[in-house]
């Protein structure tokens, strides 16, 4: 049976129609633009910047759409993530690919007509521009357009992680096409003290970058003028030479250090031979192992990832994996990581219980989380007892739902006992009449009866330290 044609995207583009069809998106051009995109995708500089996965894969499709003469064809790339959820280097390396899709297109008379983050996916580790038809003549007076869009939403932002405050810059990215207020990424530049360090030639630029950072409706339109007028070729590449000298990289926060070696969970600092080294130092690693060579899932979701171990165990046998967290330095460690051991797992930032979503049009929402996401086996380790006890405090009942809205076929949870050290730290620290409401329901066979109504078949695996247990749930 063939798959259903199914319309993908927010329907802005002028030049195309898309729509999703199994693992395939097909980019309908619209009457009147045939001739540019059959000429465009036969020049050779575009078929290398395919090659080299700048930009998305891009073919003559056999399919038909009704109402078109011409449909391309790409990959589906997933999953499918935000700007929003990606760690510092990450959004860096989405920047880089902008400007040096725009500076190669520019060398041969093109450009795109956005400079959003919104048209970047990552194929692993590997920023990808998806939008084909974003690709346009470059303009008679040989300037980049979308100079003035790149500005507001990668540069504001990555000023922001430059200064310490990635997940503010997050936050304010979740509108379509949108980002940080230019006035107060603007303002974070002018006060720092490297602005005026920084040699002649990256001050000028800076310069360029604080005069469209005052863009708040305020400016005469000589200055609006002014600051698209720097988007030639050669400012944009000394833009690009500016980001890439950027230090985004957030500095370590409570969990950064998780595994230091602390003899309950092991050292890591993600190389192939630490990782190998942390498999044989506990019990609970090689449960881990075992089970993922049992399961052999295509795809996984390592909740509460940190720096990415586990993540890395299922990307080496042949996952394609995601972790989240909330801890903004690991997760930019395990970007990194990934990079260097070639396996591609993604890391984003990502609050399983209070998820953001993105800001976009009513009646074309983009699928949630969970949708995104959702993968045939969840990793679940060492994050129960934090789910259940501080900051959210949500019942064994909302949990396993959260965790099996996320699961396609297995689930591998952690559960840590009350008697367990960092149960009873934590509950030593609580009043008397906390603790016994708390102990009156937090029970490994109340947890696993939770998980019961999602999961039919759970089966029990030690873990590390002893007292903890390792549960496999299938559906």
């Amino acid at each position: 049976m063939t798959p259903t044609l199914t319309t993908l995207g927010m329907g802005l583009d002028p030049r195309a129609a898309i729509f999703i069809r199994g693992d395939r998106v097909l980019r309908a051009i619209r009457p009147g633009h045939e001739k540019f995109y059959t000429e465009l995708l036969a020049q050779p500089f575009i078929q290398a910047l395919i090659a080299e996965g700048l930009l998305i894969g891009t073919r003559v499709s056999a399919e038909t759409v009704p109402g078109f003469t011409l449909v391309l064809e790409h990959p589906l790339i997933a999953p499918l993530t935000f700007p929003f959820e990606w760690p510092a280097l990450m959004f860096k390396a989405a920047a880089e690919a902008t400007l040096a899709l725009n500076i190669r297109l520019m060398e041969h008379g093109y450009c795109t007509v956005d400079g959003h983050p919104w048209n970047i996916l990552f194929a692993g580790t590997r920023p990808v521009f998806i939008d084909f038809t974003s690709i346009v003549r470059l303009p008679a007076d040989g300037r980049w357009h979308e100079a003035l869009e790149f500005y507001h939403t990668f540069v504001s932002a990555l000023r922001l992680m430059e200064k310490g405050y990635p997940t503010v810059a997050r936050q304010l990215l979740r509108e379509v096409r949108g980002g940080p207020d230019p006035a107060l990424a603007n303002a974070v530049l002018l006060n720092s003290k490297r602005f005026e360090s920084l040699p002649p030639p990256q001050r000028a630029v800076q310069k360029v970058l604080a005069l469209v950072g005052h863009f708040t409706g305020k400016v005469s339109k000589r200055a609006r003028t002014a600051g698209i007028a720097a988007a030639t070729l050669p400012v944009l590449r000394a833009l690009a030479e500016e980001v890439r000298a950027m230090e985004v990289s957030p500095g370590s926060e409570m969990w950064s250090d998780y595994y230091d070696g602390r003899a309950d969970v092991g050292y890591y600092d993600g190389t192939s031979a630490s990782l190998d080294a942390l498999l044989s130092s506990s019990p609970k690693h090689q449960a881990v192992e075992r089970l993922l060579e049992r399961l052999r899932p295509a795809t996984v979701l390592d909740l509460a990832c940190n720096r990415g171990p586990y993540s890395q165990m299922a990307a080496r046998k042949g996952a394609r994996v995601t972790g989240v967290d909330t801890d903004e330095s690991a997760l930019d460690l395990m970007f990194r990581d990934s990079a260097a051991l070639g396996t591609g797992a993604i890391p984003l930032y990502m609050n399983v219980v209070t998820p953001a979503e993105p800001v976009s049009f009513r009646e074309r929402p983009f699928p949630d989380v969970a949708e995104r996401l959702r993968s045939d086996c969840v990793l679940c380790l060492a994050l129960v007892h934090h789910l259940v006890s501080r900051g959210h405090r949500i019942s064994f009942a909302q949990t396993a739902a959260i965790l099996a809205a996320f699961t396609e076929k297995h689930l591998v949870v952690e559960f840590v006992p009350a008697e367990d050290r960092a149960m009873s730290d934590f509950l030593k620290t609580r009043s008397a009449e906390f603790r016994d409401a708390f102990l009156a329901w937090y029970s490994l066979a109340n947890f696993k009866a939770a998980l019961a109504a999602h999961f039919p078949a759970i089966e029990e695996f030690p873990s590390f330290p002893e007292s903890r247990t390792l549960l496999l749930c299938s559906r």
